[in-house]
C-alpha cells in the first residue's frame, strides 16, 4: 500500500492526496501491517481493525497531559479522518475519547485524510483532504463531530482543482472575533503545476468574505509549467504571529537541471487581507537553497519572533539525506547567528537518511524535531525508525538529548517500520513522537505513540 499521507518526495510526486512531508519515495514507502502490543516499554500502537490500514499524521497536546493523533483509517465507505487521544503519562488510549479512546468520520466520496490538527479552546479542529477538495472538521473535547461547525462539523473547500490542506491555524486578534487559517497546494500532475493554496474562515468554518477570492488566495512561487521541467510549490506548514499575521511554509520546484524535482524552502506572509507582507523577504515570499533539493515540513515562531523552518536537504544531486533547520529573523532574512550562517544541517548517522517531519520549541528555547529515517544502502538494522533530534537554541544538536542529540524509535523487530510524522510535548517536559508502524509481515498499518524523557531515554512507565 503508498502512503495516502502527504509524501513530498524528494525523487517523485504521485498526487495531491500524497503532498508533502520530505521522505524518498523508493525508501520508505509504506507497506504493511500494524498489530496491538507490538510495541515495547515506552511506545504503544493502536490499530482501527484488525488488518486494516491506519496511518497518523498530525498530533497535538491536550490539557490534562493528553495527546491526540490524527491521520486516517478504514471507515464504512472507504477512508475518513481517524483520532485517538492517549494519556501521555501511560500511553493507554483515553476512554473519555470516542469509542474507547479512537475516532473515525467518513467523508462522502469514500476518501479523507487528517494532516493537520489545531486546538482551538476545547475543540479539535483537523485539516486535510476528501476527495479532491481540501477539507475541515471540527470535533468536541470529547471526540464528538461538532455540529455547530460548517454543515454537519464538516468543510470543504475546492480552489479549482485536486486540493489539499497540510496546516491549519487559529487567529486570534485582540477584539476581534476568531479566525480560522488552513494551508495546503492546488494545481495538478499533468502538467505538473501547483500553488501554496491559504484559505480563510471565521469561526464558524464559513469562508471570510474580503479576503482574497472568497476566502481563498493562491500563492504561486514560479512561472507554471510548461517546460520541461515541473515547476510546483506545495504548502506544508503554517504559524500564526502574535499580530495576526500568517507566515506559510512549503517547498518550491526551483527547475534545476540537475534534477527534475529540484526545489527550494519556500515561505510567504500574509496579511489579515489575505495579501501579501511586502515587509516580509521580497514583496512577501522567502526562496531559500541549502541543497539542490530542499524540502520545509514544519515551522514555528520563537517567543523574540524568529521563525524556525525544519525539513531535509541533499547536499548533492541524488546523494544521501538530511535533517536541516534554517532560522529567519521575523522580516524574513537569514538569521546567521543560528547554525553555520542560519542553517543547521544534522548527519546524526551515516548509514541512514534523516528527514525531519515536525518540529516544536521547547520553554527553553530548545528545538525538537521528529522525522523518518531510512538506509543509504544495503539493508542497516532498523533502518526505517523514527528519529528524534533537539537542538540547542543556537542551532546544534544537544548532547544531553539521547546519543549525541538524537534518538531512533523503532517498534517491533528490524524488519518492520516506524515512521515519525508529528511531534508533541507534554508539560512534564517528555517529547511524544507520532506516527506509523508498519510490520514487515502481514496486512493493515496503525498509529504509533511513544514518549522519551527529557533526556531522550524512552520512558518505560508508558506503553505496553
Amino acid at each position: 500500500m503508498a502512503t495516502l499521507r502527504r509524501s513530498g518526495k524528494l525523487e517523485t510526486q504521485a498526487n495531491t492526496r500524497r503532498v508533502v512531508r520530505a521522505s524518498l519515495a523508493a525508501l520508505l514507502a509504506i507497506a504493511v501491517a500494524a498489530r496491538n502490543g507490538a510495541a515495547a516499554s515506552g511506545m504503544t500502537v493502536t490499530d482501527f481493525g484488525a488488518g486494516t490500514y491506519a496511518e497518523a499524521h498530525a498530533a497535538v497536546f491536550w490539557p490534562n497531559a493528553k495527546v491526540i493523533a490524527a491521520g486516517h483509517a478504514h471507515v464504512s465507505n472507504g477512508v475518513g479522518f481517524a483520532l485517538a487521544r492517549y494519556s501521555t503519562a501511560t500511553g493507554a488510549l483515553d476512554p473519555s475519547f470516542g469509542n474507547g479512546g479512537k475516532v473515525t468520520t467518513p467523508f462522502s466520496g469514500g476518501f479523507a485524510v487528517v494532516n493537520a490538527l489545531a486546538r482551538r479552546g476545547n475543540r479539535i479542529l483537523a485539516a486535510g483532504v476528501s476527495g479532491s477538495d481540501a477539507a475541515l472538521a471540527q470535533y468536541t473535547d470529547n471526540g464528538a463531530i461538532d455540529w455547530t461547525f460548517g454543515t454537519g462539523g464538516k468543510v470543504t473547500t475546492n480552489f479549482g482543482l485536486d486540493d489539499v490542506f497540510n496546516a491549519v491555524g487559529v487567529v486570534q486578534p485582540i477584539l476581534a472575533p476568531t479566525r480560522l487559517v488552513a494551508a495546503g497546494s492546488t494545481g495538478t500532475f499533468a502538467p505538473n503545476s501547483h500553488d501554496f493554496a491559504v484559505a480563510f474562515y471565521d469561526g464558524r468554518g464559513i469562508p471570510l468574505s474580503g479576503v482574497g477570492t472568497s476566502g481563498k488566495v493562491k500563492i504561486p512561487f514560479f512561472a507554471a509549467a510548461g517546460g520541461p521541467i515541473p515547476t510546483d510549490d506545495f504548502a506544508t506548514s503554517l504559524a500564526v504571529q502574535t499580530n495576526g499575521k500568517v507566515v506559510v511554509g512549503g517547498y518550491a520546484h526551483s527547475g534545476d537541471p540537475c534534477v527534475s524535482l529540484a526545489s527550494n524552502f519556500a515561505l510567504a506572509r500574509l496579511n489579515a487581507d489575505g495579501t501579501l507582507d511586502a515587509t516580509f523577504g521580497g514583496g512577501g515570499k522567502v526562496l531559500t537553497t541549502v541543497g539542490p533539493i530542499d524540502h520545509l515540513n514544519a515551522l514555528r515562531i520563537q517567543a523574540d519572533g524568529k521563525i524556525v523552518a525544519a525539513g531535509a536537504t541533499r547536499a548533492t544531486c541524488g546523494g544521501e539525506v538530511h535533517l536541516v533547520l534554517v532560522r529567519y529573523h521575523a522580516n524574513g532574512t537569514i538569521d546567521a547567528s543560528f547554525g553555520a550562517g542560519g542553517v543547521a544541517i544534522a548527519n546524526f548517522d551515516p548509514a541512514l537518511h534523516e528527514i525531519g517531519t515536525d518540529l516544536q520549541i521547547q520553554a527553553d528555547g530548545k528545538l525538537v524535531v521528529v522525522g523518518r529515517t531510512g538506509p543509504v544502502s544495503g539493508n542497516v538494522p532498523n533502518g526505517f525508525s523514527a528519529i528524534v533530534a533537539r537542538f540547542t537554541a543556537t542551532g546544534v544538536p544537544d548532547p544531553s538529548f539521547g546519543n549525541g542529540g538524537y534518538a531512533l524509535v523503532h517498534v517491533g523487530d528490524g524488519d518492520d517500520y516506524t515512521y515519525g510524522e508529528a511531534v508533541a510535548l507534554d508539560a512534564a517536559g517528555g517529547v511524544l513522537p507520532i506516527g506509523t508502524f508498519v510490520p514487515g509481515s502481514g496486512p493493515g498499518a496503525g498509529f504509533f505513540a511513544a514518549r522519551l524523557t527529557p533526556f531522550g531515554d524512552l520512558d518505560p512507565a508508558f506503553g505496553q
